[in-house]
């Protein structure tokens, strides 16, 4: 199954009973191995290029029972995207080889049923507002943000 490891002070992973963590890999991975389909509803697709803060949100979200599924550019979120349509995208609009709103676009223009899936943009760009608006974004999260907010309105995307 997996390593049992706890979080140290550190940030480290440190092995110890009871607990399970999930290795996250800088490429489009699933967090689980097998898809209940009772769960389909409820996959999350995290793009963001940041690692800390990709782990983060990914981390959070798991923790609140939801399948996620994280890609650290927008080319390897389009390949995940059309292989496995997400439930929701949160998205950085900041990521190399195609940015966030490329990836949207390249994304609706190859699978249609995309534009009704809710995108969450988390972006500390200037122009963010601009593009999360031209995007139909259901929320934008700013950078800093508070990570329980943005579980909060996923959750509520997924209803």
């Amino acid at each position: 199954m997996g390593r049992r490891h706890r979080r140290s002070g550190e940030g480290d992973l440190a092995p110890t009973e009871g607990s399970f963590t999930r290795l996250l890999v800088d490429t489009v991975t699933p967090l689980r191995h097998t898809i209940n389909p009772s769960t389909v509803k409820r996959r999350v697709l995290v793009i963001e290029d940041d690692p800390t803060v990709r782990r983060l949100i990914v981390e959070s979200l798991s923790d609140s029972g939801i399948d996620v599924l994280a890609a650290m550019d927008g080319t390897h979120a389009l390949r995940s995207a059309l292989a496995v349509p997400p439930s929701v995208v949160v998205l950085d609009l900041g990521l190399p080889e195609m940015d966030g709103a490329d990836f949207v676009e390249r994304w609706r223009s190859r699978h249609p049923a995309a534009k009704d899936v809710p995108i969450v943009v988390v972006s500390g760009r200037d122009d963010a507002p601009a593009i999360a608006t031209k995007l139909g974004a259901a929320r934008l999260f700013r950078k800093p943000f508070v990570v329980e907010e943005l579980v909060h309105e996923v959750s509520r995307a997924l209803i």
